[in-house]
């Protein structure tokens, strides 16, 4: 964090790289990020888009993911869901629960695969930072797709009310 704050694109008064959620592109063509850094710093997989600091995901890591994903079918375990989850917080520096929600699981698998089918640790690293850094800038749709998925749910939950309309005998 102390790299951050000594850099000349650090907002303190929003605490990001660059202007919040939006970033900026600076005359030699580097995008930063906007990113809120106390938790960016944080993540793992994160690194600065000006290279002052670097992503920790090593080989080992990737490899890991990799053989993880591999050959998940329907089901898994609960044991494979442990694990998934436990490499989940590795890369993105979170200490969240083993969940039993289908859709937050299939969601986790499938961020997962798309990181174990990079070519490279460096495309790895891209791909997770895209997946996962964005995410808690609120850039990249997660946070708008569960208002608007949360928002539907309470359109479609509910039976219409019938205001005005008199029931007829």
């Amino acid at each position: 964090m102390q790299v951050c704050q000594s850099c000349e694109h650090y907002l303190k008064e929003f605490r990001t790289c660059g202007p919040p959620v939006i970033g900026k592109t600076l005359e030699d063509g580097t995008k930063l990020c906007g990113c809120v850094m106390p938790v960016k710093v944080n993540l793992k997989h994160a690194s600065c888009p000006l290279g002052k600091w670097h992503a920790t995901i090593d080989q080992a890591t990737l490899d890991h993911i990799k053989a993880a994903v591999k050959d998940i079918t329907l089901q898994i375990s609960p044991d494979k869901n442990r694990e998934l989850t436990a490499l989940w917080n590795k890369i993105t520096g979170v200490n969240n629960p083993v969940s039993n929600c289908g859709s937050c699981v299939r969601k986790m698998i499938e961020e997962l695969k798309q990181i174990a089918d990079a070519d490279s640790e460096a495309e790895a690293k891209r791909e997770a930072e895209r997946l996962y850094g964005q995410m808690y800038a609120g850039t990249d749709g997660v946070s708008e797709s569960k208002t608007e998925s949360s928002s539907v749910r309470k359109r479609v939950g509910r039976p219409p009310k019938n205001r005005g309309i008199e029931k007829k005998l």
